[in-house]
């Protein structure tokens, strides 16, 4: 099922599930592989695409592909680049992903067995496909998103596989579990996680209900080779929380642009995009952290800053009002 394009709203949605398994082709339309997985950022941007081959030397590998490398073409409106993808099949509604390179070049490109996933933060083989792909950001300069700066030779970069988020653990901030991580809801243009779904643990005088939370609100590290998610949200807040329908007949509503702006609202926390579609910089989380660093003073909101999920910066926001572009320190943009 294909995601909304920029007439409604700004948001182009899928489903984490919808994503991974699909074909994926080369400029000219012809299929080269398959996406196996997505790798993401703390700040819940999509980092890369993880592609298997369709050729014999490239089927027992994985690619490790940057994600401003892919084209994103959601059901026949081109939402990345604003041009037709070539080959592209407009009229079955589907969501379609285009690589910039072709078989030949995908073949030589950084790779690691399939049975041997990177552990970790071992990050040296996303540095490798960095570089194969000319990112800036090795230098220590933004890439073309925006993203965050990489130290040449960095190898202790924290990624999560969205295939495996399903079922882990939440915590409050006092490490008491709260509930359990869902669907993934991504924003293929933009690249990256537009929020997640929650089952709360069922509490004395509350059942546990499944709610949509953005993906800023949740604290993301890793820790002893273990990810862990944090939520700093009270669990009696959460019963009030929109809810989450599972189910293809309720993905319509669950990918509309006001009942994500409900979701984004409930939480306090400031919407990514705009209704042209582009982003608008990274919100805050509902610790009263500004996710690009700066801290917030006048609110009623405090916290500690939050590992792995906050990049550079160091501006303040006085009086609870987001000054935006008046953050101070290296604050690399958001990525588009």
């Amino acid at each position: 099922m294909g995601g909304m394009g920029s007439e409604h709203g700004g948001l182009s949605l899928q489903r984490s599930d919808k994503v991974i398994g699909t074909d994926i082709t080369d400029q000219s339309g012809q299929k080269i592989g398959r996406i196996d997985d997505l790798i993401l950022e703390p700040d819940g941007t999509i980092g890369y695409a993880i592609i298997s081959g369709n050729s014999p030397d490239t089927m027992a590998k994985e690619y490790p592909i940057p994600w401003k490398q892919v084209r994103v073409d959601m059901a026949g409106n081109n939402e990345r680049s604003g041009e037709p993808m070539a080959g592209a099949d407009r009229s079955s509604g589907a969501d379609r992903y285009m690589l910039s390179v072709d078989k030949s070049r995908l073949a030589s490109a950084p790779s690691f067995d399939r049975t041997q996933w990177p552990k970790g933060t071992d990050s040296s083989i996303y540095n490798e496909s960095d570089r194969f792909f000319g990112s800036s950001s090795l230098a220590g300069t933004p890439d073309s998103r925006g993203g965050r700066p990489v130290e040449a030779g960095a190898s202790n970069r924290t990624y999560f596989r969205a295939s495996q988020l399903r079922n882990q653990s939440v915590n409050d901030s006092a490490g008491m579990p709260m509930g359990t991580l869902g669907q993934l809801v991504i924003d293929p243009p933009q690249g990256r996680v537009n929020y997640v779904t929650f089952s709360t643990t069922s509490t004395a005088g509350a059942t546990g209900r499944t709610v949509a939370v953005p993906w800023q609100a949740i604290r993301a590290s890793q820790r002893d080779q273990k990810d862990r998610f944090e939520l700093g949200v009270p669990q009696d807040r959460l019963q009030g929380a929109p809810e989450f329908k599972s189910g293809e007949e309720n993905w319509k509503r669950m990918s509309d642009p006001n009942y994500v702006r409900d979701v984004y609202g409930y939480y306090s926390v400031r919407p990514y995009w705009n209704e042209n579609g582009s982003g608008q910089g990274r919100g805050r989380d509902t610790n009263g952290k500004d996710t690009n660093g700066g801290t917030r003073s006048g609110g009623d909101r405090s916290g500690g800053d939050r590992d792995g999920g906050g990049t550079g910066g160091g501006g303040t926001d006085t009086g609870g009002a987001d000054t935006g572009g008046q953050r101070g320190g290296n604050n690399p943009p958001h990525r588009n």
